[in-house]
């Protein structure tokens, strides 16, 4: 019983620092807005635009042009 519960019990806390092992990116743009990058935001050359998701889960994607920096969160 002791050893299903310890299997258990890592195997939860290997999920839970997995999970918290993402990414975090702020992109500045050109007019001064500020977006939260949840992972790694994604260049497309085809359009010259970077598609990231947000901390709502939304998907958006800015115009190259439009964006100042992109500063990773180091945790």
């Amino acid at each position: 019983m002791k050893k299903k519960l310890l299997t258990i019990m890592c195997s939860i806390s290997l999920f839970f620092m997995a999970a918290c092992s993402a990414k975090h990116y702020t992109i500045h743009t050109t007019d001064g807005e500020k977006y939260l990058s949840i992972g790694e935001p994604e260049y497309n050359e085809k359009s010259d635009s970077v598609m990231f998701e947000n901390s709502d889960g939304q998907k958006i994607m800015l115009p190259q042009k439009n964006i100042n920096k992109v500063v990773e969160h180091i945790k």
